[in-house]
């Protein structure tokens, strides 16, 4: 079950993060140059 859901949960949570970034507006490249 972990390795099912383990990729699954990753992946949901890239997706979120790429859609609050897109919402802020923000450059995904400043924030992966800030740390």
């Amino acid at each position: 079950m972990h390795h099912f859901l383990k990729p699954w949960l990753n992946h949901h949570l890239l997706i979120f993060y790429f859609y609050t970034v897109k919402n802020q507006k923000i450059n995904p490249r400043k924030i992966y140059s800030e740390g």
